[in-house]
């Protein structure tokens, strides 16, 4: 979502959407939302137009970063950056913003990797991710979904693609003297999760790469509520879109919250293999180009290494 907190809005001194009649839930809705007018970015003279609908909301970065001493009034989401391609140029310290569509006809060198995605639930990207296996003797490494969150710290995968790594399970001997985090789990309660030093290899979709959904009979179809049991990717890159190695990070295993976020209310829950990619990951790139429109994304190698083991 697009936000501000409470003392950003009493900086810009914006009120709060007139309510209009309706629903109660609506009433509410508007008592916590703003229009922010006229936006643009400080140093540029490009109008970005007006933002409706944005929350007031003391969101969680916003309270980590006071911590820090660092005072933040405000976040831009998803809504704000589907309207545009971005190009993040981190080592320039430039963001530029294009039509969505646009950002790829200013042509790229050969060093900067195209990564074709898909389409999820909720208006997220997913590529391919490979991990390297535990056993390099043993079979091909995995690959599975990999779902693009910049807003994350660090990365994730869930217990299907802990297993793919030659994990057991929660019980696995090799977890039990693991560092453990706290996180969100899949119903958002909290939940401990060991971490494990992993090496990620980030892959474009293959081209034709469509979701499959878990088979049940009629009668279990009936017996659920007319709800099915999940579904998944069968195959979802054979790295033929392009792909770039990174350095290993130290990823948490769990069924986090966000990848919940991909269930549908008919189909069910996402049941396959799968990873969130945060920052520790894609800012190894020095470079990210992103087109949320049509699912695409470009990444040039940057500050590639491995991160000590926690």
């Amino acid at each position: 979502v697009n936000a501000v907190t409470e003392r950003g809005q009493k900086m810009l001194g914006v009120k709060p959407a007139e309510f209009k009649g309706g629903w109660l839930s609506e009433a509410t809705k508007a008592a916590n939302q703003v229009k922010l007018e006229g936006v643009r970015f400080v140093g540029s003279t490009a109008d970005l137009g007006d933002i409706e609908k944005c929350e007031v909301l003391d969101f969680p970065q916003a309270e980590l970063a006071e911590q820090l001493g660092v005072r933040v009034h405000g976040v831009l989401g998803m809504p704000f950056f589907q309207q545009y391609d971005i190009d993040l140029d981190r080592y320039a310290q430039r963001l530029q913003l294009f039509a969505p569509g646009d950002a790829a006809s200013q042509g790229f060198y050969s060093t900067v990797k195209h990564l074709p995605g898909v389409s999820l639930p909720g208006g997220s990207t997913g590529i391919a991710v490979r991990a390297a296996p535990r056993d390099p003797d043993g079979d091909a490494p995995p690959t599975f979904l990999g779902v693009l969150d910049s807003g994350v710290a660090h990365s994730f995968v869930n217990w299907e693609a802990a297993k793919l790594m030659g994990y057991s399970g929660p019980q696995d001997p090799a977890l039990q003297g693991a560092t453990k985090v706290l996180g969100a789990g899949a119903k958002g309660q909290p939940e401990e999760m060991p971490v494990v030093l992993a090496r990620f290899t980030l892959c474009g979709a293959k081209e034709g790469a469509i979701p499959k959904i878990v088979g049940l009979s009629k009668a279990e179809f009936d017996a659920a509520g007319e709800k099915g049991k999940g579904w998944y990717f069968d195959s979802l890159g054979d790295g033929s879109g392009g792909c770039l190695e990174l350095g290993a990070v130290n990823v948490a295993i769990g069924d986090v919250l966000q990848l919940a976020m991909l269930g549908d209310s008919s189909v069910g829950p996402f049941t396959g293999a799968a990873a969130i990619i945060g920052q520790d990951l894609l800012f190894q790139a020095q470079r990210v180009v992103l087109n949320s429109r049509d699912r695409q994304v470009w990444l040039e190698a940057g500050d590639v290494r491995d991160q000590p083991e926690m």
